[in-house]
């Protein structure tokens, strides 16, 4: 028979289940999680809400009057000296700090002391003991902006809905108040300032324009109508000419240094731009072409001494001569206009200098000068803007402008704003949910105990070769097939077909291991395979228990008496079964253990017998299952649900494979059937089974009446 069928999504590691601690959330195993917890989230949300009906109804209802007033921003400050412009737009920040200060300024200590002084609440209770009577006013008041709007709540809050509104109503009266107060206090104090500002301003006029006066007198400085220095149009003229003299200056020096090259080199200095561009030396150049041209045509036609051709070359020699005449007159020019050039530029330079120093001077002169302007100017500005102020002072003083204006007067509130019976029974019942699915949660978060076979796989890494229910909670014919099932899986594993030893342990004692090995070994019996079960838990057997048997003799008996296998090997009900039990008890079990006798009893037992279960303590109490896992072809660890923490349990296999036994899986034990991943599971079989003998009882009564009606 096929191994019970597990719901894959069955509860996996808590760790999966708490958001963020693995990274991932399965949402369907969570969920069952929570089903399964649904009892402890049901208790805990009716203790949530109990306890949000009671501290409902245990409070005093608060009342909330609201008075709503409405602030304008600020219009143009007549008495801001320094700001005598018109006032811009008020930008978003301006705004929303303007605002922000007026709302602190409702609920500061000043506005709360006046308010209680209006309300006469100085010598009553709360606030006659009170160390701070305006701190105690203002946290019963608060202020909300209506949106978009230049309007703002004054709520107050109280246990009496008529003080409230005549608390409300009496803030906001202080807020005009006080609002229009510090406006004509600012004004007076501005104008009284102004007064003392104005006679000193006006001597500042008097002294500087006397020393403008007398400076302008002292010093002889001419400014043209422009307002521009004759002196510097002077220089800057002379610089300019100075400029031009020395650009064509370094021309012709450039120019001669190139004749007097070409002179050196025996060439012609026609060739230069200055000399090439001369008319004359142009006219010249031209004829000589000409003549050289029809000097050619002679060469062809005529010897040298021939005398046309004798002429033309005595033209020729006229004409070079004669540019060679012009050059020499141009080159002459232009060295005594460079000369010319060297004084005229010597001359500027001078005149430059003295001109300079005289600028200097003047600059001097003219920037003093610019300075008393300067002053004075300012002075006279600061004179007329204190004396413009003051008669806008005087104005401002008159009138009673305000920017804040009370819209709606505080009524009398009919209904409590708290409690609030319906949210709050409603989030008491939230909170109680969520805290009872939290419980739920951590409560799995923090239980480390193996439940089931995806526990199994994942945190030991190995199989899950069989899940066994609790015997006294499932039906006996599924708890048959669970070792049915571990039977099969021994089968796939073994690698020999007789003298198969198997050892079965566990990490910790009551885990179920005996129980186990006892049922394993009626399986492997039913199949018709000779089977003994052997109980080497030398410490404290119970074999003979479990099948009913003597204790003596037994294992110890036969290591340390040397008694036959026949003698100790006892008979079962069971068909195929025999047993050896523990035997006296040892007083050094692992030595017994680690004998050659107990060797020789397993190859002794290897040729009788198919399959030979050995039952071994558990890993953590002793030494004795890691000498045995040696000697065994198959290693079983039996771990009990809901039991063994994890972690001991994958010590306890890693201690096992340490000693190079061969672990060939995990049987989960004591798992509850009722369980929702192995519930469907059990339920299907035990009504199967049900089914199947309800329908072989119904098939054998018609057996049983045949007979009668024969006779």
């Amino acid at each position: 028979m096929s191994s019970p069928t597990h719901d894959a999504t069955g509860p996996h590691d808590p760790g999966h289940l708490i958001a963020g601690l693995s990274g991932e959330f399965d949402l369907k195993n969570g969920l069952k999680l929570l089903w399964a917890g649904k009892a402890w989230i049901i208790v805990i949300a009716i203790l949530g809400l109990g306890l949000g009906f009671l501290v409902t109804y245990l409070q005093t209802p608060i009342y909330r009057a609201q008075a709503l007033v409405q602030i304008d921003p600020p219009g143009q400050n007549l008495s801001a000296l320094s700001n005598p412009y018109p006032a811009t737009a008020f930008n978003y920040f301006d705004h929303r700090n303007y605002y922000n200060t007026q709302y602190r300024i409702i609920r500061s200590k000043a506005l709360g002391a006046r308010s209680i002084e209006k309300l006469e609440l100085g010598d009553k209770p709360p606030f006659k003991n009170a160390k701070e009577p305006p701190l105690l006013f203002v946290s019963r008041v608060q202020v909300v902006p209506v949106p978009d709007t230049r309007l703002a709540q004054i709520m107050v809050n109280h246990e009496d809905p008529h003080e409230a509104a005549r608390w409300a109503n009496t803030l906001a009266e202080a807020y005009l108040e006080q609002t229009l107060e510090s406006k004509i206090e600012t004004t007076r104090s501005v104008y009284s300032w102004l007064q003392e500002r104005l006679s000193a301003a006006e001597g500042a006029v008097e002294v500087s324009e006397q020393s403008l006066y007398e400076y302008t007198k002292q010093e002889d400085l001419f400014v043209d109508s422009d307002g521009q220095n004759i002196g510097s149009e002077t220089l800057g003229r002379l610089s300019q000419e100075a400029t031009e003299a020395q650009t064509r200056r370094i021309e012709l020096e450039s120019a001669l240094a190139q004749v007097d090259k070409l002179k050196k080199a025996g060439e012609s200095v026609d060739a230069l731009p200055q000399i090439a561009a001369d008319p004359l030396v142009q006219r010249l150049n031209m004829s000589k072409a000409d003549l050289e041209v029809e000097f050619v045509q002679l060469q062809n036609n005529y010897k040298a001494g021939h005398p046309k051709v004798k002429k033309v070359v005595t033209q020729i020699e006229q004409l070079q001569e004669a540019v060679d005449a012009q050059a020499e007159k141009i080159v002459d020019g232009m060295l005594a206009e460079y000369q010319q050039l060297r004084r005229r530029e010597r001359d500027l330079r001078a005149s430059i200098n003295t001109e300079r120093k005289q600028s200097v001077e003047d600059n001097r002169k003219t920037v003093q000068l610019e300075m008393l302007e300067r002053e004075a100017l300012s002075n006279k500005s600061m004179y007329e803007a204190i004396l413009q102020k003051i008669k806008e002072t005087d104005v401002a003083s008159s009138l009673r402008e305000n920017n804040v204006s009370i819209v709606e007067r505080a009524s009398v509130p009919v209904t409590p704003i708290r409690p609030q019976p319906v949210n709050n029974l409603a989030v008491s019942l939230i909170l109680g949910l969520l805290s009872g699915c939290g419980l739920v949660l951590l409560r799995d978060y923090l239980d480390n105990t193996l439940k089931e076979q995806e526990d199994i796989e994942k945190h030991l890494r190995a199989d899950c070769l069989a899940i066994v229910p609790k015997h006294e909670a499932a039906h006996e014919g599924v708890i048959t097939e669970a070792y049915r099932t571990l039977r099969a899986s021994l089968l796939f594993n073994r690698e020999r077909e007789h003298g198969n030893v198997v050892l079965l342990t566990s990490s910790i004692p009551q885990e179920g291991k005996s129980t186990t090995a006892v049922n394993l070994a009626k399986a492997l019996a039913e199949s018709g395979d000779p089977t003994l079960v052997v109980d080497f838990d030398l410490r404290r057997s119970s074999i003979h228990t479990h099948l009913r048997l003597y204790r003596e003799p037994g294992l110890a008996d036969y290591c340390s008496k040397d008694l036959k296998l026949d003698i100790i090997s006892q008979s079962t009900r069971q068909e195929n079964l025999s047993a050896v039990t523990s035997g006296k008890l040892p007083p050094n079990p692992p030595a017994l253990i680690g004998s050659l006798a107990v060797r020789r009893f397993l190859e002794e037992c290897r040729e009788r017998y198919t399959w030979i279960v050995m039952d071994a303590p558990p890993i953590v109490s002793v030494t004795d299952p890691l000498l045995l896992a040696k000697l065994a072809d198959m290693v079983l660890m039996v771990v009990r649900a809901n039991q063994v923490d994890r972690k001991l349990a994958r010590r306890s296999l890693t201690a096992l494979r340490r000693t190079g036994a061969r672990v060939v899986g995990v049987v989960l034990n004591g798992v509850d059937p009722k369980q929702d991943s192995y519930h469907y599971y059990y339920n299907y079989y035990a009504g199967d089974k049900a089914a199947a003998e309800s329908k072989v009882t119904r098939m054998r009564r018609p057996t049983a009446r045949r007979p009668a009606r024969g006779a």
